[in-house]
């Protein structure tokens, strides 16, 4: 019996190791090369996992926690490029008419390849895109702090070397944003130090300091579909363009 009890709890443990080490999954390099190289992402709304275990004594003692549940997943397709507003091409001048040439003998058509279908990849749900120009970056920071974790480092990382293997030259917001927990002052002036947390990161690993601009919104850009005080808005987006042009205005003014 008691070989049986601790064989349970290592069971258990093991699946609140795993648990936790699925709170800490970075997204794929692939969304972000997808997502820096102009491509389209779209969520696809289904989601999997987040099933639930009850915890050990240890645990329970430990947390007050009586289940540990994993984190869910969503799933986005990674499509071809975007359309972007570029002017139509000048109309070719006319020559001059001239007397009919002969008719040209038609030459077989080559098969067109057909476009490749959207990929399906899996993402934790916390990190789904809220809009086609922007993606969360799924990072993390200490309590009320703007000091990025080790994991938000390792995550900043995976844009920085996308952009800069990708010879990408387009212009980004990093845009914090917060829930309406707390002083809505605090939260804006958190939101701005966060973004420039991560724009100094950036730029530390060689990304130009042209292409990323730092922006705090505070509690003024909550997600749809959540509540205003949920965590889920705590978050730092990387949004294609700049203020100026469309990411939205700071809300320092």
């Amino acid at each position: 019996m008691k070989r049986f009890l601790a064989s349970s709890c290592l069971a258990m443990l093991a699946v609140a190791s795993t648990a936790a080490a699925a709170q800490d999954e970075d997204i794929p390099r692939e969304v972000v090369d997808a997502f820096i190289t102009g491509g389209s992402i779209v969520a696809s709304g289904d989601s999997s996992g987040g099933e639930c275990q009850p915890t050990s004594d240890e645990e329970y003692m430990r947390t007050g926690q009586e289940t540990i549940c994993a984190e869910r997943n969503t799933v986005v397709f990674l499509g071809g490029n975007t359309t972007r507003n570029t002017p139509a091409p000048a109309p070719a001048p006319r020559r001059p008419t001239a007397s009919p040439a002969p008719t040209p003998v038609a030459t077989p058509r080559r098969p067109t390849t057909p476009a490749p279908a959207p990929r399906p990849i899996a993402i934790p749900e916390r990190c789904a895109p809220s809009q086609s120009e922007a993606l969360n970056m799924c990072l993390t920071f200490g309590l009320g702090s703007s000091e990025l974790t080790d994991r938000a480092r390792s995550q900043i990382r995976v844009f920085a070397e996308s952009m800069l293997a990708n010879q990408s030259t387009e212009r980004f917001v990093i845009a914090g944003h917060t829930d309406t927990s707390g002083d809505e002052t605090r939260n804006c002036e958190l939101s701005q130090a966060r973004a420039d947390s991560v724009v100094a990161f950036m730029v530390g690993l060689g990304v130009s300091p042209s292409q990323v601009q730092a922006v705090g919104f505070g509690q003024q850009a909550l997600q749809d579909g959540i509540p205003a005080n949920d965590p889920r808005n705590r978050r730092v987006e990387i949004v294609r363009g700049s203020a100026e042009t469309g990411a939205g205005q700071s809300c320092t003014g």
